[in-house]
């Protein structure tokens, strides 16, 4: 209707359709971050698991906001290793945890910053980290963080919309898989997240 399939349409209705898609968009992403989150807490064991790679899994994520990130003016740095980083997952977990952890960076990223992804391993662990130059987050919150639905007044000043659950998705993955995640952030300059997950859970 929008695009004048079923006819012109006068613009105090285009205004109305807009609105109404963009609140069926939003309800879209609330649903699919819910299915996300309660999928992020069944344990991984006794389920079918896949060997992916996770340097592939986080260039596939950075090509996949390459043009949202371009189009903000943020630049987008890939600081993976040559090297392979092989690991046994469930389908989707770490496309859907570096998607995660890159949409919310370049959210909250203004014109002209940069967000980096970075991962390594040992033979005991995966290490894997997302830089940005946003806008921080508070002392006061960096505990509430990963809550559901959580968002911090500055993230919601900056965005009105949002779900408030990326961050809590990205903690359930994490915690499928025994590994531990921390932050580091400073109001105003950006926030970094370290991720450490065994090679065997």
């Amino acid at each position: 209707m929008q695009e004048g399939y079923a006819g012109s349409i006068p613009l105090k209705q285009q205004d109305i359709l807009a609105r109404c898609s963009n609140k069926q968009e939003h309800l879209l992403m609330r649903i699919r971050d819910l299915l996300n989150l309660a999928e992020g807490h069944t344990s991984a064991e006794g389920q079918k698991l896949v060997t992916i790679f996770i340097d592939a899994a986080a260039s596939e994520a950075i090509k996949l906001f390459e043009a949202v990130s371009a189009q903000k003016g943020v630049a987008l740095v890939s600081l993976l290793p040559q090297h392979p980083i092989p690991f046994e997952e469930i389908p989707g977990d770490f496309q859907r945890l570096f998607s995660n952890l890159l949409d919310n960076a370049i959210r909250y990223t203004p014109p002209g910053g940069r967000v980096e992804v970075g991962a390594d391993c040992d033979d005991r662990r995966v290490s894997i980290s997302v830089t940005d130059t946003g806008i921080g987050i508070e002392p006061e919150y960096r505990e509430k963080i990963f809550e559901e639905f959580f968002r911090t007044p500055r993230a919601k000043k900056c965005l009105s919309e949002g779900t408030g659950l990326g961050l809590s998705i990205v903690k359930g993955i994490v915690t499928r898989y025994h590994g531990s995640i921390r932050l580091e952030s400073e109001t105003g300059k950006g926030t970094a997240f370290f991720i450490t997950i065994p090679r065997k859970p």
